[in-house]
């Protein structure tokens, strides 16, 4: 509510505004109205409105604002007493519990002389509970237990010695309770822990007998899928002696510090032990398993290959019988052609499958290799039967079918060394070192490159006796033939002889 005293302040500041704005505007304008004309009293007097005007505006003005600032004091004043009030409430005290016994029993006589040593009691249990040592053996932790006492008293007329355990012991009336929190983090004592790390490398020592038992991979596909689920277990297993090494080791450092001096000693040099030998079968797992893959990778590699070349190579001779006994030329070349070309690609198929077989009998016993021995020897030998008949053939071929350019180029090429062998054997001799051993050094070449240009004329020797069977040529085409032939052999005697 807006007080009296407020509305009174607004009241002096608007009269004094009034008193101070109109009163001194309206005294000029009467003084000049008594000596000036009309023309200038009105001018004045509309003056004087405006400036009435203008003062009752301003006063205005000043009045709202005043409310506002005496609305927001108002508002302030309520928020400030409510929340004195509440902080009274929040400041209260809190009953003692001498003072909650009291209200309890009520209307009888209790002295202090009797509360003293309840309260002496009552601490003493409260302090004993809240620094009392965690108690370690279960098997699980706890993070909070809560014990709670209760006291009670019981007072007569006739009173009694405030000492006495028995009128303690005797109460009907609670008295007060509370809740003290301890927290157990163990889950072993040091023996049990022993015991624990006893058993993991029991586990240990178990998985890395199991890894050397199933060291053979098996040759048949069901007995590859049987060794792979042993792979799958025994990974499992050695995940979770992971796991619960992971799981000790953290809580090593806390069992030690319950421990005495000799279990403290067991318990780092058995975690010691287990160390090492996870160590030992983490790297055998790891090199199983790589093994494993490997061989998987082999195995996918081999059946694969193995499938698609034995296909291919049933229709490859299926189409070397059609081409045996085609009575069209054309056609069996056609086919000859395309078996070539199919043989080139089919190459690499053959090594790899070749390769992996040849890893899979390393790994494993000769009795169960025999049956993939003779497997890979049966693909291989027809492999080797078709490639040999397709060469053959196209050796023949390009034997019979000889071109007069190719072998006009073959023998000019010849022609050529020879004469640039009798250029260096004609060459002129002179007292001059690095020219001789330069001289001697390409005589040794041209004489070392003998057998491969022996080798080049028995090849031009066996073309051109060819080429002359051919019907394509004339009887002078013949002639020029044998001509340079003669002349081809009769220039290579030279050289042979001197080199």
């Amino acid at each position: 509510m807006i007080s009296a005293e407020t509305v009174l302040l607004v009241g002096i500041i608007a009269l004094t505004l009034w008193e101070t704005t109109l009163t001194p505007r309206l005294t000029p304008a009467y003084v000049c109205a008594s000596g000036s004309d009309k023309d200038s009293i009105m001018g004045d007097d509309l003056m004087q409105v405006v400036m009435t005007l203008t003062a009752l505006m301003s006063l205005a003005f000043l009045c709202f604002i005043a409310c506002i600032m005496v609305f927001g004091i108002w508002m302030l004043k309520n928020v400030l007493e409510d929340e004195v009030k509440r902080r009274g409430r929040d400041q209260t005290p809190q009953k003692s519990p001498t003072l909650e016994i009291r209200d309890q029993v009520g209307s009888k006589q209790v002295t202090s002389s009797e509360l003293v040593p309840l309260d002496e009691r009552l601490r003493n249990l409260t302090t004993q509970l809240t620094t009392a040592p965690p108690q370690v053996g279960a098997p699980v932790a706890k993070d909070a237990a809560t014990a709670s006492t209760t006291s009670s008293f019981v007072s007569s007329g006739n009173g009694h010695s405030p000492s006495s355990d028995s009128v303690i012991s005797r109460t009907t009336y609670n008295v007060v309770s509370t809740s003290v929190t301890r927290t157990t983090t163990l889950a072993y004592t040091p023996a049990q822990y022993l015991q624990a790390l006893r058993r993991l490398l029991a586990q240990i020592s178990d998985a890395r007998s199991g890894m050397e038992l199933e060291d053979i991979v098996p040759v048949e596909e069901a007995g590859r899928q049987t060794y792979d689920a042993s792979i799958k277990t025994l990974d499992q297993k050695v995940w979770d002696i992971q796991e619960n090494l992971t799981d000790l080791e953290s809580q090593k450092d806390d069992v030690i510090l319950q421990a005495n001096q000799e279990e403290a000693a067991n318990i780092r040099s058995q975690m010691e032990l287990l160390l090492q030998e996870w160590s030992r079968l983490s790297d055998a797992h790891s090199t199983k398993l790589k093994k494993w893959h490997k061989a998987m990778d082999h195995w996918r590699t081999l059946d694969s290959g193995s499938k698609e070349i034995t296909s291919w190579l049933e229709t490859a001779e299926t189409k070397l019988s059609v081409a045996r006994n085609s009575h069209s030329l054309d056609e069996a070349n056609s086919l000859f052609k395309e078996l070539e070309v199919h043989l080139r690609q089919q190459q690499n198929n053959v090594t790899r499958m070749n390769s992996a077989g040849e890893e899979i009998l390393q790994s494993v016993s000769n009795l169960n290799g025999d049956k993939l021995r003779e497997k890979l020897e049966l693909i291989n030998h027809r492999w080797k039967v078709l490639c040999a008949e397709v060469m053959a053939r196209q050796r023949r071929t390009k034997e019979s079918s000889v071109e007069p350019f190719e072998f006009t180029n073959e023998m000019d090429e010849l022609f050529s060394w020879i004469d640039e062998a009798e250029n260096i054997l004609a060459s002129s001799l002179r007292p001059d070192i690095p020219y001789l051993e330069a001289l001697l050094e390409k005589v040794k070449d041209r004489a070392d490159e003998i057998p491969q240009r022996q080798a080049h004329l028995v090849s031009i020797n066996s073309s051109g006796a060819a080429l002359v069977q051919s019907p394509k040529l004339t009887d002078e085409d013949r002639n020029n033939v044998h001509r340079d032939i003669d002349h081809l052999n009769d220039g290579w005697t030279k050289p042979q002889y001197l080199l």
